[in-house]
């Protein structure tokens, strides 16, 4: 017999199977079997692309024989000197690996645990829900892996490298523990303008107020008050988490923000009532001029410290608004502090300007306002005489309390 596929041009594929009978007649039989050819390319193209995946990948069958692996674990199996054969078993292939010191180990888990429990991972797994960990191995790279068991009990393995964003991770982690032991405030915004990190000491200049009514109030192109006073020191420090930058429009209102926070603190009856005004440029937008904020302030008797912040010179400010993006064009433009005019504002109010050219220096301005402010504040202390009479008024309340003891007592009772 003779056995042969067929290609027709209508795409056709048919399988023929041609036999001399033994009269010396020719039989041949066809058999249509394009689908059949179209599923074995859609299987080799498959069987092509996980090969050549970047991930690494196992394919077991249900007695933990090894089906198939793609080049990429193959690459990283033979660094150890370990050939990963179709038909294989996982346990084999598992022992060389331990034997080759493939695994990292954690120091507080012993070998036979370690092999227990990857054995009793495989037996427990299921095909109604998948797997994921990490492996950390020896020569430094860690793997997430994805592993799940088919409903014929076959299973798949596939392993992403994931070594440089563990390394980052670690990396931010440091970042993150560096920032934290700072002595400066430090607070960090993301590309859209939301705070995405801040570090202790920019909450604890709130915390540290236990006895003071704090207030909030921001200022751009326009003011606005993000948190009224109050002394709930929680949802202070979750408005200055939320603030946000671009709500109102770009520039610096000196003198809105000023009369804003005036016309929070105009109505206190706190001994004293300070503003603090931070800014790093010149009075630019708003409807009142700082210096007439400042008499409005020195009139409800506030004191106003100024700090500017920052250098002169040049610095990265939003100059636009992206149309597309909505999100800010940032370049380079002089930048100047209008220190004259922030020296007029403090004098006129009974405060004080202080220049502060980095977080350190920020820090020690703050410590320095509290401590000022500590001496201007008095302790007054009232002592009540009351007059000799006083005596017999007690008495006679005492008296009357009695009397209506006895009553519910005695009297309800009966009639009860």
């Amino acid at each position: 017999s003779n056995y042969r596929e067929v290609f027709l041009e209508n795409g056709k594929t048919w399988y023929v199977i041609d036999k001399r009978l033994d009269d010396g007649s020719f039989l041949s039989i066809f058999s249509e079997i394009t689908d059949l050819k179209d599923k074995e390319a859609q299987y080799k193209q498959l069987a092509d692309a996980l090969d050549n995946l970047p991930m690494a990948m196992l394919f077991w069958d249900k007695n933990d024989k090894l089906i198939t692996s793609n080049k990429q674990i193959r690459k990283e199996q033979s660094k150890w000197k370990i050939d990963l054969i179709d038909g294989m078993n996982w346990e084999e292939m598992f022992h060389k690996q331990l034997k080759a010191g493939v695994y990292d180990i954690p120091p507080n888990k012993n070998i036979d645990d370690f092999i227990k429990e990857r054995s009793e991972f495989r037996t427990k797994l299921t095909s109604k829900k998948d797997s994921k960990r990490e492996t950390k191995l020896t020569d430094g790279k860690t793997y997430f892996s994805n592993e799940i068991r088919l409903k014929d009990g076959s299973m798949l393995s596939v392993f992403t490298d994931i070594s440089e964003i563990k390394k980052q991770e670690e990396e931010l982690i440091r970042l993150r523990d560096g920032i934290e032991t700072l002595p400066n405030g430090l607070m960090f915004w993301d590309s859209n303008d939301k705070l995405i990190a801040r570090n202790k000491a920019a909450i604890d200049f709130v915390k540290d107020r236990k006895n003071d009514r704090v207030g909030l109030v921001i200022f751009e192109g326009e003011a606005y008050t993000q948190c009224p006073l109050t002394s709930d020191r929680d949802i202070m420090i979750e408005l200055i988490e939320s603030s946000e930058q671009g709500i109102v429009e770009q520039g610096t209102a000196i003198g809105m923000g000023l009369a804003t926070a005036i016309n929070r603190l105009r109505e206190s009856n706190a001994p004293s009532k300070v503003i603090i005004l931070l800014t790093d440029g010149v009075n630019t937008h708003g409807k009142i001029h700082p210096i007439n904020a400042a008499e409005m302030a020195k009139d409800f008797g506030i004191r106003v410290y100024t700090i500017g912040v920052g250098t002169n010179g040049q610095a990265k400010t939003p100059v636009a608004i992206d149309p597309f993006s909505g999100r800010y064009i940032y370049d380079y433009v002089e930048v100047e502090i209008d220190e004259e005019t922030l020296k007029t504002i403090a004098n006129e109010t009974g405060g004080q300007y202080f220049r502060a050219t980095d977080n350190q220096k920020l820090k020690e301005v703050y410590k320095e306002i509290n401590e000022m402010e500590k001496a201007k504040i008095k302790t007054i202390e009232y002592d009540v005489d009351l007059p000799e009479k006083a005596d017999l008024f007690i008495l006679s309340a005492l008296g009357l309390l009695l009397l209506e003891f006895l009553a519910s007592k005695l009297i309800f009772k009966s009639i009860s």
